[in-house]
């Protein structure tokens, strides 16, 4: 409903949210566990160990803020946030609450990933996922054995929350627009939480492959990634798995999806493998390293936790023949050793955790969804899945018991090659890819090679396994020192490094970490072996203090500066206590306290936790009640509601989905390669999109509904080198680090990318053009490896200074009278000046902002302010609105249904088709509005109508419009009824889905050709032609009459038509539009915010407007200085477009079109229209009836009457020529999230 926008510096092309290449994974989440493993007291290791085997759980708190790095860099409890800031990120997105903390790793600075799930998003290396979760949703705790369990985090239809996500990098990547986004109807989470003793990993992994290997569908149905439950882009997939852990999740199916009608085909893209990415385990103090196999799906993993110098208690697991024999180990493949009840797993960390052991002498531990099967000398059999027990993995060993082989549920197999000393030599992949392995004189890996012939290089102290020197492909070293127990003492890299301590002090561990810049992190961990009660605490560098307790019996407590909240455990119902779930969540803030509570309950069930005939799970808030059945006998999983909206999903034996259904919907249909692959899917008969791939494994061909193909050739490693369509090829090349070094669009020169030593990128070079002889931009960093200084063309340098101690950007520098300045209180943001002076306080409850209010500091007792009250859910209830200009203040009321969607919001009421949780209908006063939906689930009709009374025999039409589709879901044709005036168009594209040509009632009306690189040259409409000319770097330099000239950065300098005189366009130093001299001398200047918002618009330098943000892309409220006359806007379900709007006491409906166009302005009293407005396909206005009535325009922009201009998020759109005004801030990712 409402989202809170972070202050914004727009820096051009600024490298941190473009990609980060950091080999860093600094406290790799595990160190939110904050406890060092006590090896200095055997004493008090024995007294832990027999505590532990009494299998009580020390569990981490579903609340918990994952802020575990380095100086938490801006801990901001803020969404979308990341440095440096980039509003351009928040283009379109849409956010329904205001939960999350979002916030960069500090010693990397490398921004924050997109979680876009439609499309693969492995942008980074080295961002930290960053979750605070949402306390109305479910959460299931996996056993992760007498030391902790992980925890799967159900999000239902209605949840939003932010996040970052750590991911190591496969090849090069770039985000997507809106590269920060909310969560809402994102699949699952699954956080794997490791408890005090061993620390704890908490990462959400999206692996950029060829192109997704799997996506999981949960228990509530969202088929990730998937942004819009109703538009499933299916050509990201390859694989379809169910995650068996998270059935029971008790929150209802979304609708079925379907087809993302303007999707284009998309493949692998340039990102199917990963980098060599370190890991620092802060709270034990290790040191790990994991390298991509190609063709896998596996890592070799380094864990100095291993070696035999790495001092522990317990007995550790060095150079076990069926395990790690080579120092490393493959991260799918385990060790189990009963004589200690402890777990060696693949990633590198040991766990005491608790084992069944079943018929010929097998071990059975269960963690996270799956079953592992050791044999009695702990070798790792197979892997299975704990909701059927079908066999995931199988592993194979020679007879001298060293692993050869890794067989998956279909056949495919890994093959460990070994020499007749039984020395391990090389992988290969099921596809042929080989990895060859170079062993030192200690048999030790010293070298792995990809196929590629890109080999990373290792070395360890002599005389033992502690690995001392890491050197990528391109030479990146990191090296690491230990202390005399085998601890990190530091980590040395060019930037980025790091110092730890550690003291004891009772039963209390102290663990410190520095980075380069001495900013420092303390974490305090006290266990009472006798009670079992756990203490945790975290200070970071700016003093913020976060505390987690923990009792014998499991439950938890965690308080912060943002509030309280408790969880309990209960064994599985099935597994016992080799498993604990979440019984119960009670979170605490201001706002209220809310309590989730989870049941199972099974039909069948043996002693067999495997033979059952069906699981219901149930997930209860206050009244509502989310229910979820899987039946094992039919392979079935059905979802109900609060609301009873229903959704079936029906599975293969390896819990696949074959078949997924909402209510009434035509199923989407999976079919799968023998090898698994996924081969096709398939609605109501119809092929939706078609999958081939090539000898390697690799997608090699895209074909949709239509017969339109995509195809890619890769690289020995995997890299896509160039992708096809229709003939036209964008071509790649890469580092042997994978850093992407350039790409070429068709018929266009290469644009170049430069890396330093670090990984960080320092330059990047767009195609030369005439007249401009500097167009590289430039990039400097600090020794935290924060971006300190970017150096663009005519543009002063910007420079970023951070707080000495914290690490908080405190200030962007360009000038003396050009600068931003950012105050914290507690961790968070409190108050931001921009560019312009312009002041912006914020207010939270925890992690709910409350408040943001606006200042002009030169402008007596100026302000705006737009404040947020919650209700016992955490969701917004209330929206207030106060200012200078608004006599005493304005408050709008939502209310919601039981499944949270929104009821009511003002006088606006909305409800939703039974069975499918759509939105049927509104009405506001006498203007009612009705949806229909065909039967994959896409709008089909829309109607607005006045009606005297709801049960008026004769409404009078408004606007309405029928919308056909092609057999992919792309609009065909339209036909629009607007105020009983009936037009239809239809709209024909080309091989790569552009549009080519419109017909209107049946005639031709307009046409449009292409070049190679998809410029638009040629648009005919009736007889009017315009040709369109542009440079090497695609930018428009002439449209019919009008040219164009440029800065050397990219923005328009200056737009003339015919003879009249140029209009001229001015920035400031990051990129944001200040100001445009008309052609008759007139000039339109701005005054932003720190998101780089307009809060004042003046003409010739006298007030026109003022505005209040209820987020970056919509307006509450505006106010028109010369008519001394105010409006007020109310949104419920646009991203950008108000539902109302309020002028003069009167309420006006906005009637959209399937765009988010607002096509009329109604008054909701009488159906009088007070504004009709008809656009052409590129945006330009056709029909205006009443120029300046309200500020929104096509597509939901913010329309600026006197400019003609309309603004998305950081760039205006010239809807006169359907182009930006400005380049994409992140490069190619506005099309493409891994190029």
């Amino acid at each position: 409903m409402f989202r809170f926008v972070m202050p914004v510096l727009v820096i051009c092309l600024l490298p941190s949210v473009l990609w980060a290449n950091d080999q860093y994974r600094s406290w790799d989440l595990e160190a939110s566990q904050y406890y060092e493993e006590p090896t200095l007291n055997s004493v008090y290791e024995d007294s832990l160990y027999k505590y532990q085997k009494q299998n009580v759980l020390f569990m981490n708190n579903p609340d918990y803020v994952l802020t575990a790095f380095v100086g938490r860099c801006l801990p901001t409890t803020f969404k979308p946030f990341m440095l440096p800031f980039y509003k351009s990120l928040y283009s379109g997105i849409q956010d329904e609450d205001l939960t999350a903390q979002t916030c960069q790793n500090i010693e990397n600075q490398q921004g924050a990933t997109v979680v876009n799930v439609n499309s693969t998003t492995t942008q980074f290396t080295d961002v930290i996922l960053d979750i605070v979760f949402p306390t109305a949703y479910s959460f299931e705790y996996r056993d992760w054995g007498t030391a902790g369990g992980p925890i799967k985090q159900h999000i239902d239809d209605s949840a939003s929350f932010t996040i970052l996500v750590k991911l190591s990098t496969p090849g090069f990547c770039l985000p997507t627009v809106g590269a920060v986004t909310d969560g809402a109807g994102t699949s699952e989470i699954t956080i794997e939480y490791r408890a005090p003793e061993q620390g704890s990993t908490e990462t959400l992994e999206l692996n950029c492959t060829s192109p997704i290997t799997s996506f999981h569908y949960n228990g509530f149905g969202r088929l990730g990634p998937i942004a819009d439950a109703g538009h499933l882009d299916g050509a990201l997939v390859k694989k379809v798995t169910l995650q068996g852990a998270n059935l029971g999740g008790g929150v209802a199916l979304p609708p079925a999806p379907v087809p993302n009608p303007n999707a284009p085909l998309e493949g692998p893209k340039n990102c199917p493998i990963e980098k060599p990415s370190s890991i620092i385990r802060v709270d034990n103090l290790s040191f790990g390293e994991e390298i991509a196999i190609v063709g896998t799906g596996a890592k070799l993993v380094y864990s100095s936790e291993f070696a035999s110098s790495y001092q522990v208690a317990f007995q550790n697991l060095n150079r076990q023949k069926s395990f790690n024999p080579e120092a490393w180990t493959l991260s799918i493949h385990h060790y189990y050793d009963k004589n200690q009840d402890r777990l060696f797993l693949g990633s590198g960390r040991s766990f005491v955790k608790a084992s069944s052991v079943l018929p010929g002498n097998q071990e059975m531990v269960v963690m996270d969804g799956e079953v592992f099967m050791f044999d009695g000398d702990g070798k790792h059999l197979a892997t299975k899945s704990s909701l059927t027990g079908y066999v995931k993995y199988q592993f194979g060993y020679n007879t001298a018991g060293y692993l050869t082989s890794i067989t998956d549920a279909f056949g495919n197999i890994t093959q460990l090659t070994r020499n007749t000393s039984n020395q391990l030599v090389s992988i290969t992949s099921p596809w042929g890819q080989v990895t060859t392995i170079t062993l030192g004189a200690a048999f030790n890996i010293t070298e792995i090679r990809n196929p590629n012939n890109e080999a990373t290089s290792i070395e360890y102290y002599e005389g033992t396994d502690l690995l001392r020197r890491f050197t990528t492909p391109m030479g990146r070293i990191t090296e690491v020192v230990y202390d005399g127990l085998g601890r990190i003492a530091y980590t040395k890299k060019v930037k980025g490094s790091y110092q730890f301590g550690k003291m004891k002090v009772g039963n209390k561990f102290v663990v410190s970490q520095v980075t380069q810049m001495g900013r420092k992190t303390d974490m305090e961990s006290e266990i009472n072996p006798l009670s079992g009660s756990y203490v945790r605490k975290v200070v970071h560098p700016d003093g913020v203090e976060e505390v987690y307790t923990e009792n014998a019996n499991g439950s938890g407590m965690f308080s912060s500066p943002r509030g309280v909240s408790f969880s309990n455990l209960v064994n599985d119902e099935r597994f016992g206590a080799l498993e604990q779930r979440m019984s119960k969540y009670t979170s605490v803030r201001k706002s209220g306290m809310r309590e989730i509570s989870i049941s199972k309950s099974y039909v069948g069930l043996t002693s067999d936790p495997f033979n059952y005939t069906s699981m219901e799970t149930r997930e209860q808030i206050g009244t509502s009640v989310w229910k979820n059945n899987f039946s094992k006998v039919n392979m079935s999983v059905s979802s109900e509601t609060p609301e009873e909206v229903k959704s079936y999903i029906l599975l293969d034996s390896n819990e696949r989905p074959t078949s997924v259904q909402l209510n009434q919907d035509y199923p989407t249909l999976f079919e799968y390669y023998p090898n698994g692959n996924l081969k096709k899917i398939v609605q109501n008969g119809h092929d939706l999109v078609e999958y081939t791939y090539n000898s390697q494994g690799f997608l090699n061909k895209l074909k949709n509904g239509r017969g339109e193909e995509v195809q890619y050739t890769y690289d020995p490693a995997g890299r896509v080198l160039t992708q096809t369509s229709a003939g036209l090829t964008t071509a790649l090349s890469y580092s042997s680090d994978g850093d992407l070094l350039s790409v070429s669009p068709s018929g266009r020169p290469a644009h170049l990318f430069n890396f330093d030593l670090s990984g960080d990128m320092t330059a990047y070079h767009p195609p030369s053009v005439p007249a401009v002889s500097q167009v590289a931009t430039r990039y400097l960093y600090n020794d935290d490896r924060q971006i300190s200084q970017v150096i663009a063309p005519q543009r002063p340098p910007v420079r970023f200074n951070y707080d000495e101690v914290s690490g908080f950007l405190t200030q962007v520098y360009v000038s003396r009278d050009e600068q931003q300045r950012f105050y914290y209180e507690k961790g968070q943001i409190s108050r931001v000046r921009s560019f312009d002076g312009i002041e912006t306080s914020y207010s939270f409850d925890g992690d709910l902002l409350t408040a943001v209010e606006t200042k002009m500091p030169d402008t007596l007792n100026s302000y705006e302010r737009v404040s947020y009250a919650y209700d016992g859910s955490y969701l917004p209830k209330r929206r207030e609105l106060a200012a200078d200009w608004i006599r005493g203040s304005s408050s709008v009321s939502i209310s919601y249904n039981e499944d949270y969607s929104v009821t009511k919001v003002g006088d606006l009421s909305i409800s939703y088709q039974a069975g499918t949780g759509r939105v049927l209908e509104t009405q506001l006063g006498r203007i009612y509005d009705q949806y229909s939906y065909d039967g994959y689930g896409r709008l089909s009709t829309y109607l607005a109508q006045y009606k005297i009374s709801p049960s008026d025999p004769n409404p009078v039409t408004l606007f309405g419009y029928q919308l056909l589709r092609d057999n992919i879901g792309r609009i065909r044709g339209k036909t629009e009824n607007n105020q009983g005036k009936v037009v239809s168009f239809e709209y024909s594209y080309d091989g790569l889905g552009r549009l080519i040509g419109v017909t209107k009632n049946g005639a031709f009306y307009a046409s449009y050709q292409y070049d190679s690189n998809g410029n638009r040259i040629v648009s005919q409409v009736g007889r009017f032609i315009e040709n369109a000319t542009y440079d090497q770097q695609d930018r428009l330099l002439t449209f019919g009459n009008r040219t164009f000239q440029y800065y050397d950065t990219g923005e328009v300098k200056s737009r003339q038509r015919g003879v009249e005189l140029p209009q001229e366009f001015n920035y400031n130093s990051s990129g944001s539009l200040k100001s445009i001299r008309l052609s008759h001398g007139s000039t339109v200047s701005y005054r932003l915010d720190a998101a780089g918002s307009r809060v004042a618009t003046y003409i010739n330098g006298k007030g026109l407007a003022r505005v209040i943000y209820q987020d970056y892309a919509r307006i509450a409220a505006d106010f028109d200085e010369k008519a001394r006359t105010s409006r007020e806007y109310v949104h419920a379900l646009g991203p950008n477009t108000p539902d109302y709007m309020i002028f003069k006491g009167q309420k006006y409906r906005y009637v959209k079109d399937h765009l988010g166009s607002p096509r009329l302005l109604v008054r909701e009293t009488d159906g009088y229209v007070m504004q009709r407005l008809d656009y052409d396909v590129w945006g330009r206005i056709e029909l205006d009836t009443n120029r300046g009535f309200q500020p929104y325009g096509f597509a939901g922009g913010i329309y600026d009457l006197n400019t003609g201009l309309l603004k998305f998020g950081s760039r205006d759109y010239d809807p006169e020529v359907g182009r930006w005004t400005s380049k994409d801030l992140i490069l190619f990712g506005g099309g493409d999230l891994c190029s």
